[in-house]
């Protein structure tokens, strides 16, 4: 079960019968345009921010990643389950409750191989071997909680904005992990006791109201993100961005959306809004999910 070169498990990937073209009772499929097809010779990695920890589970998700990764660039993914630590697993131990959640995804998303790196458990050193394999292809950072992530990731900071600003692989932040790709954590703040817990027991106490304590990776043009967005939090969202300072470029992203970007391009939003019928459909809206941007610029490339 060890991973000669950072004791971390790799597990095979099997075929299974279900493609991301399968569709369910919650939503229907939807074909990528072709002019957002990836090219695998000149594949320049992406980051695909999304709040729902499920996402993968449903076809138009899928079908949205899939148009960024080829087949071919599915070899190795390392899974950053760090914001989970504050879950408490009474029937299972830690590792294997990080395992089960790994492989699922990997199998959900068709991965050649998986390995977990555990941030709170993990040197700069091990990292820095995983991360450079060449056979990595995507990290993804798991949801939970945000300032536990934003703690135990300090340490690597410098690796991770190294290889997320040249766009290395591709990256999928949930959540947190997206929260931790923007300029600051303090989105996670706003709302309050329905949010996340800013001082849970297996960290520090720390100041997240302070530059230093609340500064993130800072990797999407100055951006940061607010999850978990619906209609609901709107007044706090617009509350906050009015205040200008780290949320004057504050996009919210709704359990519904998934924020994509690609190289140098300007992101690309993919929305499946609710409709009538209670199905979920695609569109690409540079409005959707988020509260506002007026000083973003956000762009938006026309899914048909």
């Amino acid at each position: 079960r060890k991973h000669q070169l950072v004791g971390l498990k790799r597990l095979r990937f099997e075929p299974c019968a279900m493609g991301t073209q399968a569709s369910c009772h919650y939503c229907h499929t939807s074909v990528i345009p072709d002019d957002l097809l990836p090219d695998p010779e000149h594949w320049d990695g992406f980051l695909f921010l999304v709040s729902h920890p499920e996402w993968f589970t449903f076809p138009d998700f899928t079908s949205a990643f899939n148009s960024l990764l080829p087949a071919s660039r599915r070899r190795l993914m390392v899974y950053v389950p760090t914001a989970l630590c504050v879950v408490e697993q009474a029937e299972v131990d830690r590792e294997e409750f990080y395992w089960s959640m790994a492989t699922r995804r990997q199998l959900a998303l068709g991965f050649d191989e998986v390995a977990v790196l555990d941030l709170a458990d993990s040197t700069v050193e091990e990292a820095e071997v995983l991360l450079g394999q060449h056979r990595l292809d995507c990290v993804y950072i798991e949801g939970g909680n945000t300032f536990a992530l934003r703690h135990y990731a300090r340490r690597f900071d410098h690796v991770f904005r190294r290889d997320l600003s040249t766009r290395k692989y591709g990256f999928v932040g949930v959540s947190a992990g997206a929260i931790l790709c923007g300029s600051t954590v303090q989105p996670a703040l706003w709302k309050g006791q329905a949010g996340d817990d800013p001082r849970p027991a297996c960290i520090p106490d720390t100041d997240w109201d302070s530059f230093s304590a609340s500064k993130a990776w800072d990797v999407c043009r100055g951006a940061c993100f607010f999850m978990h967005f619906h209609e609901g939090w709107r007044s706090t969202v617009d509350e906050q961005t009015s205040q200008g300072g780290w949320a004057k470029s504050c996009i919210a992203i709704s359990d519904f959306s998934a924020l994509v970007y690609r190289g140098s391009e300007l992101p690309v939003w993919y929305h499946f809004g609710c409709v009538d019928n209670g199905d979920l459909e695609l569109s690409a809206d540079a409005t959707c999910g988020m509260s506002l941007s007026r000083e973003f610029g956000l762009g938006a490339k026309p899914v048909a």
